[in-house]
């Protein structure tokens, strides 16, 4: 095939992967195992047309990201009737079970990334059905637990597989390893460089958010895991900063600084 674009494959995140794997002691050859697995599952999910109308939407909006950090609800709360009034302006991208924070407000995501920890198959079955894109991941954790899943891949179509071994078209690998930087590695391929990335509900340090799974019903302590995860995930976001150099603004809290960015980018159009 030549040589891929990097949303197919971006090799350049290959050494990274495997010094992730190195550090908590994943099995590389299940991560090639998982990929075969679904790409068995998807294997008529062509994402070439779900890709270009993901680039042709989020190169003419501003792009926000929301992880699912305890602070998500306050973001949202704050900058959500901007997201209201201008809908049509923004894509919007959830990182897994944010996007059923994103819903509680009346928000329906354009994009939603998950490894299936997230969402229960009702929820995505119900995200789905509002014509939102799904970029799932099988990793070698996951990939043998998602029988549950099976009916989600043959009746809809608006999904894209992926992989964090070598992409095998039709699963690609752009690069990421936490549903929060997976979306952003993506895009960052999809849209021009001056593009700058806008980020709610991203915490690497407290709490794990109550919507990072749906059996949560508040914030929970962090686990030493699940904090390696949030490092690496903050670092590969830092990389994208100062390697691939991307702009990304991550939202404090002052509403005033963020609207005063968006009303310069919505008056200059």
């Amino acid at each position: 095939m030549g040589n891929l674009p990097n949303w197919v494959d971006f090799i350049p995140f290959r050494p990274i992967f495997r010094e992730i794997c190195n550090h908590f002691g994943f099995d590389f050859y299940l991560e090639i195992q998982a990929r075969d697995f679904f790409r068995q599952q998807l294997k008529k999910q062509k994402p070439d047309g779900l890709i270009n109308e993901i680039s042709n939407l989020a190169r003419d909006r501003i792009i926000c990201f929301c992880g699912a950090g305890p602070n998500l609800t306050e973001h949202i709360q704050k900058i959500h009737d901007q997201w209201i009034t201008h809908r049509e302006s923004f894509f919007i991208v959830a990182a897994d079970g944010s996007a059923n924070a994103l819903s509680l407000f009346d928000i329906i995501p354009d994009l939603v990334i998950s490894d299936f920890d997230g969402l229960t198959p009702q929820q995505m079955s119900h995200l789905l059905n509002q014509n939102i894109i799904l970029m799932v991941l099988a990793h070698g954790d996951n990939y043998q637990n998602l029988n549950s899943y099976q009916y989600i891949f043959k009746k809809y179509s608006r999904i894209i597989g992926t992989t964090q071994a070598s992409a095998r078209y039709p699963i690609i690998n752009p690069g990421g390893f936490t549903d929060g930087d997976r979306g952003v590695f993506l895009l960052h391929h999809l849209v021009p460089l001056q593009k700058t990335f806008f980020l709610f509900g991203y915490d690497f340090t407290t709490k794990i958010g109550k919507y990072s799974k749906p059996y949560y019903t508040k914030d929970m302590p962090i686990t030493p895991i699940k904090q390696q995860k949030l490092q690496i995930c903050e670092f590969l976001l830092s990389l994208l900063q100062s390697r691939w150099k991307r702009t990304l603004f991550y939202y404090s809290g002052d509403s005033s600084i963020i609207i005063g960015k968006w009303d310069k980018i919505l008056n200059n159009r």
